[in-house]
């Protein structure tokens, strides 16, 4: 077994060093406590809020028509209104006055009346067959 022969200055100064950098160590190791809040337990109602300022980003765009010509009046239905199905009106759409026809737009509706009366004619033949 070796002997250690230090003074006892060294030897101090040497433990002192070790500590040194063992606390260092320790320090710059350890987790950083998480803070938390503390309170006493109470049985009663839980009442939370969170109270943040935020900005909304549109993801999709989504483009709402209907098959009809008019103008949209301004919506009867206000911000944070409640809406039910089937019951509140969200949009009111007032019809457009009828344009006269013009060459193009008779040449093209003349057929469509055809189609029309042929199917008029072909449902109530189907009607009559179904009577007999």
């Amino acid at each position: 077994m070796p002997k250690w022969n230090l003074k006892p200055r060294t030897a101090i100064v040497s433990i002192i060093c070790i500590a040194a950098v063992a606390a260092l160590l320790w320090v710059s190791l350890r987790t950083d406590p998480v803070p938390v809040d503390l309170a006493p337990v109470t049985a009663g109602q839980m009442q939370v809020t969170i109270d943040v300022a935020g900005k909304t980003r549109v993801r999709n765009i989504y483009e709402i028509s209907a098959p009809i010509n008019g103008m949209a009046l301004r919506s009867p239905v206000a911000v944070r209104d409640p809406v039910i199905a089937a019951q509140t009106v969200v949009a009111i759409v007032e019809p457009t006055v009828p344009s006269l026809l013009d060459a193009r737009s008779r040449l093209q509706a003349d057929p469509q009346v055809s189609e029309a009366t042929a199917a008029l004619h072909v449902a109530e033949s189907d009607l009559q067959r179904a009577d007999e």
